[in-house]
């Protein structure tokens, strides 16, 4: 995939080490690993948060997906509460929405060398997964934040 003439490997750089850094100082969590990038289908159960990145006369799309579970670990870890707290449905939209949207302008901010200005939108929480087309292309990088497993997803126009 490239984006703005921005590699797959810029992309996964940026999100790794966005990655780490929210792990640590968000999350108080053990680090964050990126692994290679996988087939989106593992994604179809997953829910999460998306945000659009816009610059350049293009559209992107980053997205944190998890399982339930692990939206529900991610929201307690955020918000710093014990394992056993019982969370609202809106609270976990919120708190994975905040984790997509620090994720997004870390990613932002390592992608700016490369002559690209994006502007983050809004986070939307979504029960649902992303339909690739003929026009756009999709990278799914498992990523996991301390045990939990996620799926981070960059969509953007084919090129």
């Amino acid at each position: 995939m490239s984006s703005l003439n921005v590699p797959l490997a810029q992309w996964r750089a940026a999100v790794e080490v966005a990655a780490r850094e929210i792990a640590t100082y968000a999350l108080s969590l053990p680090g964050a690993v990126v692994q290679d990038p996988v087939g989106i289908e593992c994604t179809a159960k997953m829910i999460g948060a998306h945000i659009p990145l816009v610059g350049c006369g293009q559209g992107f799309d980053l997205a944190l997906l998890s399982s339930p579970e692990g939206c529900r670990a991610l929201s307690r870890a955020i918000l710093g509460r014990p394992e056993a707290a019982v969370l609202r449905d809106s609270e976990i939209a919120d708190a994975v929405g905040e984790i997509v949207n620090m994720l997004a302008g870390s990613v932002k901010r390592r992608l700016a060398g490369q002559r690209t200005e994006l502007v983050l939108g809004l986070p939307i929480f979504i029960h649902g997964h992303l339909q690739p087309s003929d026009r756009m292309l999709v990278t799914a990088l498992p990523t996991r934040f301390g045990p939990i497993d996620t799926i981070v997803l960059i969509a953007g126009q084919r090129g």
